[in-house]
């Protein structure tokens, strides 16, 4: 397993994943809207859920959640944050596509993580048969553009540092296109495509309809 996540430190907010504890509370958002406005009471499951930043906020937000990994150092710190925590999330150290779950959650939840995998589309397939007719997946990852290699690995991994170096591979990058027909090829419909843009003051992320060419949500529901 890839070190890079295989890792105990994610909860170390200025750390190598501060990051993502900045889009946290952005990908929270989009998701409560994304089920209907609220996330209480429904099954969320967080595919690629890393160290548990955003499965502890789920629960915290109402949600029953399942998060899983196949990074043993990160499942392993997730279970340790949600004890201390008092957080209640079942955490799973396996892959997606062997849940034995399907068509149970209302909301999967798939962040930062296609990007970091050999066969996206296994991971899609794996997100639509596991919810339940009208529910909805939320993904986010990078596109494959100059643009994104530039921010991303020139700029975060190699000259500001704010990512371990090696984190993120340009070939892996998922356009917006190919992410779409991956949920075409599996019955989901697309409900919306948004972009994610950054602003160096107060560390603060935004959506954006127009800002697609880097960071971007995809919003797909399973049809009734």
């Amino acid at each position: 397993m890839d070190t890079v996540f295989d890792r105990d430190d994610w909860w170390q907010r200025d750390g190598a994943f501060r990051l993502l504890h900045d889009i946290n509370p952005l990908r929270l958002r989009l998701a409560v809207e994304a089920a209907g406005g609220t996330l209480g009471g429904k099954r969320l499951l967080d595919i690629g859920c890393g160290g548990g930043i955003f499965a502890e906020a789920g629960a915290q937000a109402g949600a029953r959640v399942v998060g899983c990994d196949l990074a043993e150092g990160a499942i392993a710190a997730a279970k340790k944050h949600a004890a201390q925590s008092g957080v209640d999330v079942e955490y799973r150290c396996q892959s997606s596509d062997t849940l034995q779950d399907s068509g149970v959650y209302d909301v999967v939840t798939c962040f930062e993580m296609l990007e970091h995998t050999d066969n996206p589309g296994v991971v899609v397939a794996a997100a639509a048969a596991a919810l339940t007719p009208g529910g909805v997946a939320v993904f986010s990852t990078i596109n494959r553009t100059p643009k994104a290699w530039g921010l991303v690995i020139v700029g975060m991994e190699n000259i500001v540092q704010v990512l371990p170096h090696g984190t993120h591979d340009y070939e892996h990058f998922v356009k917006p296109e190919e992410l779409a027909g991956f949920c075409h090829d599996c019955g989901l419909s697309v409900r919306q495509v948004i972009g994610m843009r950054y602003s160096f003051f107060g560390r603060a992320y935004f959506l954006d309809e127009t800002a697609l060419s880097v960071n971007y949500f995809m919003v797909a529901e399973r049809p009734v």
